[in-house]
């Protein structure tokens, strides 16, 4: 009888342990997702600079690309130049894996401003390293690094 106390014991200070864990880890991504990532704060990509070092910036003055974190939905959105887009975000560390882009389809005036949309999407998907300092933030990825401030 002493030993199956014993154990019962035992397998309850393990369990409490492991959910105090799980709840302190939890607390932590979360913590962590809003100090990088500004949840709802609207980001500025002033420019996106490719693998093969071709750097692309918002076609005309007026444009602005923008990246909105939702921390607690894990999406992205906002606006390429011309199209709005969204997609799903997981945060690992200070890793941040995006998928699932999707955008909307119109047409923008010039054909510059659809090239930088076409390779601001197809950039976006993948695994980036989030840098930040102050209003400023770097996602750099394996296709391309976006440049990002607030204001």
């Amino acid at each position: 009888m002493k030993i199956s106390h014993l154990f019962f014991r035992i397998a309850l200070a393990a369990g409490l342990m492991i959910g105090i864990q799980g709840c302190f880890v939890d607390l932590l991504q979360q913590e962590n997702k809003e100090n990088l990532l500004e949840s709802k704060q609207e980001w500025y990509v002033y420019k996106i600079v490719l693998h093969d070092a071709r750097e692309l910036t918002p076609v005309w003055e007026g444009a602005k690309s923008t990246m909105i974190f939702d921390a607690d939905e894990n999406r992205i959105f906002g606006v390429g130049v011309c199209n709005n887009y969204f997609a799903t975000f997981a945060l690992i560390g200070k890793k941040l894996q995006v998928s699932g882009i999707g955008s909307s389809r119109r047409m923008c005036e010039e054909n510059e401003g659809m090239n930088y949309e076409f390779w601001f999407f197809k950039a976006l998907d993948g695994e980036f390293a989030v840098k930040k300092k102050g209003d400023k933030m770097e996602l750099r990825g394996n296709k391309a690094t976006y440049y990002l401030q607030y204001k």
